[in-house]
């Protein structure tokens, strides 16, 4: 019952996001200075991102649990893509920190990110905060830097959560892994 009040409330944010996604963005457009914008920068890096799931790929490596964390975020990258090509929304014109060519709809970074979440919920919950706090991080880095809008980060995450509860739930009845 919980997991589906908070999954209607996940929904319901989303919905209202595209109602304010401009709205919001301006407040974020007043707040930017050089050094937020300088960490912003860095933690939104492809390269970054890479090396926090390097390095959860290590933490999850005893009985191989990296390879649901590598398969929830292939399904995820590929999943946003095929969003993106069907919905190819514009990205926000208000004064973006980092250039992009490709649609904004759903977050691709977020989608990718937001996987991590339930399978180190299941496997390592000593680090849970540690992982929201950096991820959600790394989400609003993206809205922060004006190449997306709330929406896109929310749908990111919403696509990237379930994916991961679904590969926990595939291995759990199916047993991939022990």
């Amino acid at each position: 019952m919980k997991k589906q009040i908070i999954f209607g409330a996940a929904v319901l944010a989303l919905i209202i996001s595209f109602i304010v996604d401009k709205i919001i963005l301006m407040p974020v457009y007043i707040i930017r200075f050089n050094i937020l914008t300088a960490v912003m920068k860095i933690i939104t890096n492809f390269w970054f991102i890479i090396a926090f799931i390097a390095v959860t790929s290590v933490i999850l490596y005893k009985k191989r649990r990296f390879i649901l964390l590598w398969l929830a975020c292939l399904s995820s990258l590929v999943l946003t893509l095929i969003i993106k090509l069907i919905i190819p929304r514009t990205r926000p014109s208000i004064a973006p920190l980092i250039t992009l060519a490709d649609a904004s709809f759903p977050s691709t970074h977020t989608g990718v990110l937001f996987v991590v979440l339930p399978i180190i919920c299941r496997h390592k919950p000593k680090l849970k905060y540690t992982w929201i706090i950096i991820i959600l991080l790394i989400a609003f880095s993206r809205l922060y830097l004006g190449v997306h809008y709330l929406s896109d980060i929310l749908a990111g995450a919403l696509i990237g959560y379930i994916i991961g509860m679904v590969i926990i739930w595939l291995n759990k009845k199916y047993k991939f892994l022990k």
